[in-house]
Protein backbone atom coordinates (compact mmCIF):
# COMPACT_ATOMS: atom_id res chain seq x y z
CA UNK A 1 0.00 0.00 0.00
CA UNK A 2 1.24 3.50 -0.72
CA UNK A 3 -0.02 6.77 0.73
CA UNK A 4 0.09 10.20 -0.86
CA UNK A 5 -0.77 13.64 0.40
CA UNK A 6 -2.75 15.73 -2.08
CA UNK A 7 -3.55 18.46 0.43
CA UNK A 8 -2.66 22.08 -0.23
CA UNK A 9 -2.28 24.44 2.69
CA UNK A 10 -5.00 27.08 2.69
CA UNK A 11 -7.11 25.25 0.10
CA UNK A 12 -10.89 25.61 0.07
CA UNK A 13 -13.56 23.07 -0.80
CA UNK A 14 -13.93 24.84 -4.16
CA UNK A 15 -10.24 24.36 -4.86
CA UNK A 16 -10.40 20.75 -3.74
CA UNK A 17 -13.37 20.11 -5.97
CA UNK A 18 -11.71 21.75 -8.98
CA UNK A 19 -8.61 19.55 -8.76
CA UNK A 20 -10.23 16.38 -7.40
CA UNK A 21 -9.97 14.21 -10.51
CA UNK A 22 -6.29 15.04 -10.98
CA UNK A 23 -5.39 14.81 -7.31
CA UNK A 24 -6.94 11.38 -6.78
CA UNK A 25 -5.45 8.91 -9.26
CA UNK A 26 -7.21 5.89 -10.70
CA UNK A 27 -6.92 2.88 -8.45
CA UNK A 28 -7.27 4.90 -5.24
CA UNK A 29 -9.12 2.88 -2.61
CA UNK A 30 -9.43 5.33 0.30
CA UNK A 31 -9.33 9.11 0.63
CA UNK A 32 -8.91 10.74 4.02
CA UNK A 33 -10.69 14.08 3.95
CA UNK A 34 -9.61 16.80 6.36
CA UNK A 35 -11.25 19.92 5.05
CA UNK A 36 -10.89 22.27 8.03
CA UNK A 37 -12.10 25.87 8.03
CA UNK A 38 -10.49 27.68 5.12
CA UNK A 39 -13.86 28.27 3.42
CA UNK A 40 -15.14 30.37 6.31
CA UNK A 41 -11.83 32.21 6.64
CA UNK A 42 -12.06 33.14 2.96
CA UNK A 43 -15.69 34.28 3.14
CA UNK A 44 -17.47 31.30 1.59
CA UNK A 45 -20.99 30.71 2.85
CA UNK A 46 -21.68 27.65 4.95
CA UNK A 47 -24.23 26.46 2.37
CA UNK A 48 -21.66 26.58 -0.45
CA UNK A 49 -19.05 24.84 1.68
CA UNK A 50 -21.50 22.07 2.60
CA UNK A 51 -22.52 21.66 -1.05
CA UNK A 52 -18.88 21.37 -2.09
CA UNK A 53 -18.20 18.81 0.65
CA UNK A 54 -21.19 16.76 -0.49
CA UNK A 55 -20.04 16.93 -4.12
CA UNK A 56 -16.50 15.85 -3.20
CA UNK A 57 -17.87 12.81 -1.35
CA UNK A 58 -20.32 12.04 -4.19
CA UNK A 59 -17.58 12.08 -6.84
CA UNK A 60 -15.26 9.90 -4.80
CA UNK A 61 -18.01 7.42 -3.91
CA UNK A 62 -19.11 7.23 -7.55
CA UNK A 63 -15.58 5.99 -8.30
CA UNK A 64 -15.86 3.36 -5.57
CA UNK A 65 -13.49 5.23 -3.26
CA UNK A 66 -14.08 4.99 0.47
CA UNK A 67 -13.84 8.29 2.32
CA UNK A 68 -12.78 8.78 5.92
CA UNK A 69 -13.59 12.15 7.45
CA UNK A 70 -10.70 13.29 9.65
CA UNK A 71 -12.11 16.63 10.86
CA UNK A 72 -13.51 15.16 14.09
CA UNK A 73 -10.23 13.48 14.97
CA UNK A 74 -8.31 16.68 14.33
CA UNK A 75 -10.72 18.76 16.40
CA UNK A 76 -10.46 16.26 19.24
CA UNK A 77 -6.66 16.49 19.21
CA UNK A 78 -6.77 20.29 19.13
CA UNK A 79 -9.27 20.42 21.98
CA UNK A 80 -7.07 17.96 23.86
CA UNK A 81 -4.25 20.49 23.93
CA UNK A 82 -2.25 19.15 20.99
CA UNK A 83 -2.11 22.57 19.36
CA UNK A 84 0.95 24.49 18.19
CA UNK A 85 1.65 27.97 19.56
CA UNK A 86 -0.03 29.49 16.46
CA UNK A 87 -3.33 28.34 17.97
CA UNK A 88 -4.41 26.71 14.71
CA UNK A 89 -2.31 23.69 13.78
CA UNK A 90 -1.69 20.40 15.56
CA UNK A 91 1.57 19.42 17.19
CA UNK A 92 3.58 16.42 16.03
CA UNK A 93 1.92 14.40 18.78
CA UNK A 94 -1.49 15.54 17.54
CA UNK A 95 -0.69 14.32 14.03
CA UNK A 96 0.58 11.04 15.46
CA UNK A 97 -2.63 10.53 17.44
CA UNK A 98 -4.88 11.29 14.45
CA UNK A 99 -2.81 8.99 12.20
CA UNK A 100 -3.12 6.14 14.70
CA UNK A 101 -6.88 6.64 15.01
CA UNK A 102 -7.38 6.67 11.26
CA UNK A 103 -5.04 3.71 10.73
CA UNK A 104 -7.20 1.67 13.12
CA UNK A 105 -10.18 2.28 10.81
CA UNK A 106 -8.33 0.99 7.77
CA UNK A 107 -6.90 -2.24 9.16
Amino acid sequence: MSVGNAGISGDTTGGMLARLSGAVPEGTKIVILQIAGNDAMKGMSLANAQANRAEIRKRLHSRGIRTIEADGYVLSALRGGLRQPDGIHMTVEGHRRVAQQIASLIR
